[in-house]
């Protein structure tokens, strides 16, 4: 965020006459409601049975990057909306430059037993399929 922007977004709503103690409340408020989904997101693809966390697994960077990270919610928009893409959480580890809109179709290459591409993946499945 650029010190112009946080200006802004305490400039516009003090301008608009509402109190110091109110924006800075409601500021603190959207940035912890913020910091708690992100939290619980990145809770599913990296804390997780099957998931290795806080060691390291001795592997390739490809490796390392399946290991450590595990999918949900495939096939369920919703998730994939309320997450941005995150729910196809080893395709951003591995291809990070690639946008976010393309991992529900890069997913299923990467995972088919023909590939070589992407040794096994961690994925939870999803129990209701909502798209």
């Amino acid at each position: 965020m650029y010190a112009d922007d946080r200006s802004s977004a305490f400039g516009v709503p003090l301008a608009l006459g509402f109190s110091p103690a109110r924006v800075a409340l409601q500021f603190l408020a959207a940035d912890w409601l913020g910091g708690m989904y992100l939290a619980s997101c990145f809770q599913c693809s990296h804390v997780a049975d099957g998931v290795a966390t806080g060691k390291h697994v001795g592997g390739k960077w490809a490796e390392e990057q399946v290991a450590t990270t595990q999918d949900y919610g495939h096939g369920s928009l919703l998730t994939y909306l309320m997450t941005g893409g995150l729910n196809y959480q080893v395709v951003h580890h591995l291809l990070p430059g690639v946008s976010q809109f393309h991992y529900p179709s890069i997913q299923p290459i990467m995972s088919s037993p023909s590939s070589r591409s992407c040794p096994v993946m961690n994925s939870l499945r999803t129990r209701t399929r909502i798209s």
